[in-house]
């Protein structure tokens, strides 16, 4: 099982920060005291309810269809993504992430995602930064 975490460059591009491999016992994936400075750069999405509003919290489950694709975006919200099943492609501005059943991802940014030739099942916490 392995973790990524993206992040933005002064422009406002996502691309893959670290990955991490977790292994057995209590694994460090993410710490940050001021969460509010990791607002996207640049135009945000309002997708109304569906949106925790800073401080919030909002946890969703998603099946997402084989090739069913959500194009770039980005949300006032740090995502913690989880795929229960199947695979996922993670789209970031420097190119796409493979993400297999057990495999998640923290995102910061803009980023879009397309179900794998199964589709996939994911738990998606949204935590609500402002913007």
């Amino acid at each position: 099982m392995r973790c990524v975490i993206t992040a933005n460059d002064e422009q406002g591009r996502s691309f893959v920060a670290r990955e991490i491999e977790v292994g057995s016992g209590l694994t460090d994936v993410f710490a940050h005291d001021d969460v509010a400075s990791l607002a996207p750069l640049g135009e945000v999405v309002d997708w109304g309810d569906e949106m925790p509003a800073p401080g919030g919290v909002r946890w969703l489950f998603n099946r997402v269809a084989p090739g069913q694709r959500w194009e770039m975006h980005a949300t006032p919200t740090i995502d913690l993504d989880v795929v229960i099943e199947g695979e996922a492609d993670l789209i970031l501005d420097s190119g796409t992430v493979k993400l297999g059943a057990g495999d998640g991802a923290l995102v910061t940014g803009r980023h879009g995602i397309q179900g794998g030739p199964e589709g996939c099942l994911m738990a998606i916490v949204l935590l609500g930064i402002g913007g």
